[in-house]
């Protein structure tokens, strides 16, 4: 009840607000009263790229690569680079299923945690440069990209920060290099850059690998929307560690308009099901460091993250940040294909169901459909969302 008469105060035309109208963090200080800490909550605003991501309510997911070609969910590094071969890639029939079933983006898996990359990228040999096909020439992100131009989509990437090739054969994970000021992108001979912008930042070998690559994501294929960052890690090596503080800065630097899932943009809703809370607030409390700097940034499972109880009875001084949820989930059993056989896919009610939940219940909803080793959305995946 008070949040609800705060809210209706903020609300009229007479209130004049004390914070600006981007303010997504507010500080909760200790010697605040409850009714003070409601009003700051009202106040806590999304930015503008929250707000457009908000907007897009229904996304979808693309998990593709060496595992879709091997059945494993999670592959071991070790792959052959050459088991990647779509004989009939169209990322035309993927924009086009997705439009017709309402959706507005598209996150692309270009990089999963086994190392492997599916677009041309100048760092790394293990990827889709060493697979027969298009003669190593491919690029499914390049293809994607004008198809979402074409078909008026979005794009985002999700280039995962674990890589179990470079913890082995590429050597570049957790080889406890040193920390050293270095020049982002790494220039490759015969592959320049038409965006000649640098980054200096300190960083290891790992990290100049990695923010390497998301220049050339941000740079090189259209306006990038989402990057999607979980916290799954196969396993660790030499206490590898990240520079989020420099990829924060790349980032905003080169895509304005991009959120970034797992960090301070979207959270994730905690769960892989589909599910959501009773009440899925966008206003959360967090302890300690200002998660508008913060580097490490933790899964929050909690049945009750936002309600008014929880903004009450978290202990003060804290940080009030607005940060909406993204609930992911998959089409078919499993984030890659492996057959269509025996791999249960979703029926159009239970997929309803979940949109209804999802984006009814205040998130945005991001459904996982993988490709087949054609390089096509199934027959049956595209099926359930022509009903939906």
């Amino acid at each position: 009840m008070l949040l609800a008469l705060a809210l209706c105060a903020s609300c009229k035309n007479n209130t004049t607000s004390v914070y600006p109208d981007n303010t997504n963090t507010i500080k909760v200080e200790a010697e605040d009263s409850d009714a003070q800490v409601l009003a700051k909550a009202v106040e806590c605003k999304p930015s503008a790229r929250q707000q457009l991501a908000m907007d897009d309510e229904f996304i979808a997911f693309i998990h593709f690569g060496p595992n879709s070609f091997t059945g494993r969910e999670w592959g071991t590094g070790t792959e052959d680079p050459t088991v990647f071969n779509p004989t009939g890639l169209d990322t035309d029939q993927w924009c086009r299923v997705m439009k017709e079933a309402g959706m507005k983006k598209v996150v692309l898996t270009v990089k999963h945690h086994d190392g492997y990359v599916i677009y041309q990228t100048r760092y790394t040999d293990h990827g889709i440069m060493s697979s027969p096909f298009m003669d190593g020439k491919g690029d499914v992100l390049r293809s994607l990209s004008e198809s979402c131009a074409k078909y008026g989509l979005k794009l985002g990437v999700y280039l995962s920060p674990a890589d179990l090739w470079q913890m082995e054969d590429g050597n570049l994970y957790g080889n406890e290099s040193p920390i050293t000021m270095r020049t982002i992108p790494k220039q490759v001979e015969g592959r320049p850059f038409a965006d000649t912008r640098t980054f200096q930042f300190e960083c290891d070998d790992y990290n100049e690998y990695y923010m390497s690559q998301l220049f050339e994501l941000l740079t090189e294929y259209g306006p990038i929307h989402e990057i999607w960052l979980d916290g799954a890690h196969p396993k660790h090596k030499g206490n590898q560690q990240y520079n989020y503080t420099a990829w924060r800065e790349m980032i905003r630097t080169l895509a304005p308009d991009a959120v970034v899932f797992g960090r301070e943009d979207i959270r994730w809703v905690g769960n892989e099901a589909g599910n959501v809370r009773d009440l899925e607030w966008n206003v959360i409390p967090y302890t300690g460091d200002n998660p508008d700097t913060m580097v490490r940034y933790y899964d929050m499972t909690d049945k009750d993250l936002a309600t008014t109880a929880a903004l009450l009875n978290a202990p003060r001084p804290y940080w009030l940040h607005y940060q909406p949820a993204e609930t992911d989930t998959s089409i078919r059993e499993g984030w890659f294909f492996r057959d269509d056989e025996f791999q249960g896919v979703r029926s159009a009610d239970n997929v309803f169901d979940i949109y209804e939940r999802a984006v009814g219940g205040n998130t945005i909803l991001i459904l996982n459909i993988p490709p087949t080793t054609d390089g096509v959305l199934g027959e049956r995946d595209v099926k359930i969302l022509q009903e939906v």
